[in-house]
């Protein structure tokens, strides 16, 4: 059998099945809007330590649980930007229709006048706001003074931008409340809040959120020095006040400590190991995750075994063409400890909250026909020590060392990757995506294929992803369409 459809979905399926037995256990069930989705490549977990600054793991969990993942035909996590959650509030915010106040014909065009006004105000305080933090943090004086105080020195058309925003603001919203009635000050302070949420993270290099994953420093080392009082916790940043408003995502208040404790330790701690097994369509249904039996056809397309050169890129990704059999390999996955971790989504920011702030009279007008379903995190799987080890018989050895062999004759004589289920790792050279997670060693002699997690930012490793199935309208509109609105 080569590295085919049918042998790749029967080890995916077998993948899905060590996942809930081992990890989510016995009473974990989907429901009805509930789903899983296995990670495609190995990501490493969200940074967090008392070494990490707390901005750090913010910055992180927003990249991972502020994009709503769409649900198509694959049962298989990767991270995508695929929808802002934040966009989907603003687009609902905008699609309200205000009754109860003065709609003259002249009131109505007023509004929209001083609406695109304020927008046009408020983009360029924006941008002079982002081109200003950014002279700031290039400023290298050592004395210099906080942000506010700055700025009335050496940019003062921040200052300037930031005066007619608000005014903008400010004439916009009164016209607003003249046409909305009662509701149109609630609605303005939402939208408010909304575009605050924009400029803080569009600041957030460096204040907001002030560092990316790559900028965190390895922890082992560091607790290392700890225990030899060399070395103390990272320092709390302050915050300008005005750059203190971001997307309120909670991670659940156990995973700081628990990320210290799994390096901790991961050298007295042993390994787990089991057998990924095969699993057939009767043994393991993909509906047991919360998806269509129907429609999932993705897992078989991303193979057992993939190659690329390391310097490439992560759509660079090829099928290998081994003559692979059930029994020729033996598939063991490793880890240490692993824990399901809560996300939550601040209630100011919550659709139906936000929703629930507005009676009948103020419904969506005409709305996106959007029936896509899509995924919001609610829980994260993160496991450390993960590893996976591939054993071959004899035959099996022999193809997969000449196939090594041509792939690096491919990839140019570089660096070469390999990727086995979700497990990423490099034969020397070092790839520039960030996909190579795995410190991969392969042995010729005994033919066992063995893939370690590196030790970056911790051990942890996120496995697999719980969220909430939703539709665009199923999230936004709860009570239906006023007479005449499009549903």
């Amino acid at each position: 059998m080569t590295d085919s459809d049918d042998l790749a979905d029967f080890y995916w399926r077998g993948y899905f099945r060590l996942i809930k037995n081992e990890f989510l256990g016995d009473s974990f069930s989907v429901g009805t809007d509930r789903v899983v989705l296995v990670s495609s490549s190995q990501s490493r977990g969200i940074p967090a330590s008392k070494f990490v600054p707390l901005a750090a793991t913010n910055r992180a969990l927003y990249n991972t649980v502020g994009f709503l993942q769409r649900l198509d035909d694959s049962p298989i996590y990767f991270r995508t930007q695929d929808y802002d959650y934040f966009e989907m509030l603003e687009q609902y915010m905008n699609y309200l229709v205000p009754t109860g106040g003065d709609h003259s014909e002249g009131a109505v065009a007023n509004e929209a006048l001083l609406k695109n006004l304020k927008s046009e105000k408020a983009k360029e305080f924006r941008d002079t706001r982002k081109a200003a933090f950014k002279e700031y943090r290039e400023d290298e004086d050592p004395n210099k003074e906080e942000f506010s105080i700055w700025v009335s020195k050496y940019f003062s058309s921040l200052i300037d931008a930031e005066a007619e925003s608000a005014a903008a603001f400010g004439n916009w919203i009164k016209a607003f409340i003249k046409m909305a009635g009662p509701l149109g000050a609630t609605y303005g302070r939402d939208m408010a809040g909304l575009d605050i949420i924009h400029i803080a993270t569009a600041a957030s290099p460096g204040f907001v959120m002030l560092a990316k994953n790559m900028q965190v420093p390895e922890i082992r080392p560091l607790i290392d020095a700890e225990k030899a009082g060399n070395v103390q916790p990272a320092a709390v940043e302050p915050l300008p006040v005005e750059c203190s408003k971001v997307p309120e995502y909670g991670l659940d208040a156990s995973y700081r400590n628990s990320m210290d404790e799994w390096v901790r330790q991961f050298d007295s701690v042993p390994d787990n190991v089991r057998e990924v097994a095969h699993a057939t369509s009767d043994e393991l249904k993909w509906s047991e995750f919360g998806h269509d039996e129907r429609t999932v056809q993705g897992s078989a397309r991303y193979g057992l075994f993939r190659f690329k050169a390391s310097h490439s890129s992560a759509k660079d990704w090829k099928r290998s063409s081994l003559s692979l059999k059930t029994t020729s390999m033996k598939f063991s996955f490793i880890w240490k400890e692993s824990q399901l971790f809560n996300v939550e989504l601040g209630a100011d920011w919550d659709i139906p909250n936000v929703k629930g702030k507005y009676p009948a009279d103020w419904r969506p007008s005409t709305m996106p026909k959007l029936d896509t379903e899509y995924l919001r995190i609610t829980q994260l799987l993160c496991a450390s020590g993960v590893g996976l080890t591939v054993e071959f018989d004899e035959t099996a050895k022999y193809e997969f060392d000449e196939e090594l062999k041509k792939q690096h004759s491919t990839s140019g004589g570089g660096g070469l990757s390999i990727n086995v289920f979700s497990f990423s790792g490099s034969f020397g050279g070092s790839g520039s995506d960030g996909n190579e997670t795995h410190t991969v060693n392969w042995q010729h002699h005994s033919g066992k294929l063995t893939f370690r997690t590196n030790a970056i930012s911790g051990n942890c490793t996120l496995l697999a992803v719980v969220g909430k199935k939703m539709k665009w309208w199923d999230a936004i509109a709860k009570a239906p369409p006023a007479d005449g609105d499009e549903a």
